[in-house]
């Protein structure tokens, strides 16, 4: 590609016409397109993963699941979570292997952030063990539902063989 100097309105300096806008333009908007994919199937993948959470839930309260009847904080715990503001690595982790990240309430104390000597005094206050021992047991048994339902982890492999965002070499070649 050559360069010409050109001005602010996309035409070069003497008259000759530099890269056209419209190629701007149609990147900018294979751009905004993936960005909409992108969060097209994060949108999917929640819905998803709430069913299936509705799918263990109803398999908790099955009469044949008696060591799952046991468990009695199923009933509760996907109802009402709040949107997070924050942001972790876990997005990044989750584009190569499949990720959950879970988020549960050690209750109302004053003052506490996350990552701040508060937090973790709080964190290991004896009323945040509970829920603490309640989010272990949710995982637990998450990872129990799929060693022990073949068909079930099939199933999550696909959808996330399904959402494995392209690599960074086929994205290239894309364009």
């Amino acid at each position: 590609m050559i360069d010409v100097p050109s001005t602010s309105a996309g035409q070069s300096v003497g008259g000759t016409a530099t890269k056209s806008s419209s190629e701007d333009k149609a990147a900018r908007r294979r751009a905004h397109d993936a960005e909409r994919k992108r969060r097209r199937r994060a949108e999917d993948s929640q819905l998803r993963e709430r069913e299936a959470a509705e799918r263990r839930q109803r398999r908790a309260a099955a009469p044949d699941s008696a060591a799952l009847k046991r468990v009695s904080f199923l009933d509760d715990v996907l109802k009402n979570i709040p949107p997070s503001g924050g942001c972790t690595d876990c997005g990044n982790v989750s584009y190569r292997v499949p990720t959950i990240h879970p988020l549960f309430a050690l209750g109302a104390h004053e003052g506490s952030v996350n990552h701040t000597r508060g937090f973790a005094a709080v964190a290991n206050a004896a009323d945040s063990q509970p829920p603490t021992l309640r989010a272990a047991k949710i995982l637990a048994l998450t990872a129990l539902d799929l060693l022990s339902d073949a068909e079930l982890l099939r199933e999550a492999k696909r959808e996330f063989a399904a959402l494995k965002l392209p690599s960074e070499e086929e994205l290239q070649t894309a364009l």
